[in-house]
């Protein structure tokens, strides 16, 4: 099969660590009864939901980030481009792409579970990516609405155990989090249980071009593995935006006129 890499278009032999990880995502689209085509070109792309979704695996190794205009043509590689343009692509076709690194798959932390038992070796990015591919094949385990839930905020510590189990980029600190709690017993799921977080804070990058007026920043939005929360993000805007309408930031009291979200 072909891949390219910052020599182009060429063909490519799996690596074992290659192999081992085609298995494994195949054994959770098999294991979740989702229908796959494997394409046959391109090495590492699965087509899922009658080609309407992507699922790339990426070998990081042979797609490295182009630096040779800072550090010589001994660190070329891929355009930084390559793979949101590819997204575009895609997305123009009503197609969409769900990116996977060999790194993320490989990804450990420790975490410690709803019954307060402590996981070592947590593949959380994988774990968070399968979720998302559940959610997308209409697999996921627990389907609730927003209206079944309440809003609260919630301290950094308390969102810290979530985020670090159930947000692909784990946890980080943030000035507001809000979280989205059961109000009753549904869908196998128990009253009180945690399954949405959204917080906000300071804007690290686009503030340095608005330090008089700056952006407030969509930190970390995540839900519980296994579960979607529909009309969920919606729930917790709108909470924000109501109830939130200045937030302290560096000492300075700012008005919430510019949301950013990377």
């Amino acid at each position: 099969k072909a891949m390219l890499n910052k020599f182009g278009v060429v063909e490519y032999t799996p690596t074992d660590k290659d192999n081992q990880h085609i298995g494994e995502i195949i054994s959770f689209l098999e294991s979740r009864d989702i229908p796959y085509e494997v394409d046959e070109n391109v090495f590492g792309v699965f087509h899922l939901n009658e080609r309407t979704l992507q699922l790339r695996y990426i070998n990081s190794f042979y797609y490295p980030m182009d630096n040779s205009k800072r550090f010589g043509t001994e660190r070329a590689g891929v355009e930084h481009n390559y793979f949101i343009d590819i997204s575009h692509k895609n997305a123009d076709q009503g197609i969409r792409t769900i990116w996977l690194f060999d790194f993320e798959m490989e990804q450990t932390n420790t975490i410690t579970d709803d019954n307060g038992t402590q996981i070592e070796n947590y593949h959380r990015q994988w774990e968070v990516t399968k979720n998302t591919i559940c959610t997308a094949c209409g697999k996921i385990d627990h389907r609730i609405f927003a209206r079944d839930c309440t809003v609260k905020e919630i301290s950094n510590s308390d969102a810290r155990m979530f985020l670090n189990t159930n947000c692909f980029y784990g946890y980080r600190s943030a000035t507001t989090t809000l979280a989205l709690y059961l109000k009753k017993d549904k869908a196998g799921i128990k009253a009180g249980t945690l399954l949405m977080v959204y917080s906000f804070g300071h804007g690290f990058y686009a503030n340095k071009k608005h330090m008089e007026d700056p952006s407030i920043e969509i930190i970390r939005v995540s839900t519980k593995i296994g579960c979607q929360v529909i009309g969920g993000m919606s729930k917790c805007l709108k909470h924000f935006l109501t109830e939130y309408p200045t937030m302290e930031i560096g000492g300075k009291e700012v008005e919430v006129n510019r949301l950013i979200f990377y």
